[in-house]
């Protein structure tokens, strides 16, 4: 099944919509998404999601004659609400595979993959509408092939990013984030940061 392309322009009209959806409404205690007004508690519950994004791996083509410059991922994570205003997660990201060819018809791939820990603060915007920003730290895996010859590298970047949590009721919600991770190795030498922009769903009070 193909899936459609994220680009930044779409996540910010997604961000647009849901926004002018909830204008004018006056600003309440922050939610998770599946949260109502009513149903505000300082011992607000747990969450788990799965988001599908697009992952820009441009970098990793700059010496390869014909190369794809992005392809699907997808994260898995779950998290917890410290405060109102405060979330800690923790999550699985799968970049997607990236395959570059030389002149020669030498063939190379990239696959990173790795867990996240991460810090998030909130801003309600309104009862359905909340808005994040995050940071926290990528342990990472990349596994690379080039010309058939197989290797594996590993490392810790720190990454941030920005989002909204839209609250679709029966404990359900939409998650749209932009994600930057920096100095990941795509290619096994030159470190690049990399952006990931995804779309998901959110179940919560687990």
């Amino acid at each position: 099944m193909k899936l459609y392309t994220l680009t930044p322009s779409v996540f910010m009209g997604f961000l647009l919509v849901v926004s002018g959806s909830a204008f004018g409404a006056p600003p309440v205690n922050p939610l998770l998404p599946g949260q109502g007004a009513a149903s505000q508690s300082p011992k607000a519950p747990n969450y788990v999601g799965a988001s599908l994004g697009q992952f820009q791996g441009g970098s990793f083509c700059d010496s390869f004659s014909r190369c794809n410059t992005q392809d699907q991922s997808w994260k898995a994570y779950s998290g917890v609400r410290i405060n109102q205003n405060i979330l800690m997660e923790g999550g699985y990201v799968q970049f997607g595979d990236l395959a570059g060819e030389t002149a020669d018809g030498a063939i190379s791939t990239s696959s990173i993959s790795g867990y996240t820990t991460a810090g998030i603060a909130t801003y309600n915007y309104s009862d359905k509408l909340e808005l994040l920003t995050k940071g926290g730290v990528f342990w990472w895996e990349n596994e690379l092939d080039v010309d058939g010859n197989g290797s594996k590298q590993d490392g810790k970047s720190l990454f941030f990013g920005v989002g909204a949590n839209y609250d679709l009721g029966d404990n359900l919600g939409l998650k749209a984030e932009w994600e930057r991770y920096k100095d990941l190795k795509l290619d096994g030498g030159t470190k690049a940061s990399q952006d990931l922009i995804s779309l998901g769903v959110t179940f919560s009070s687990l």
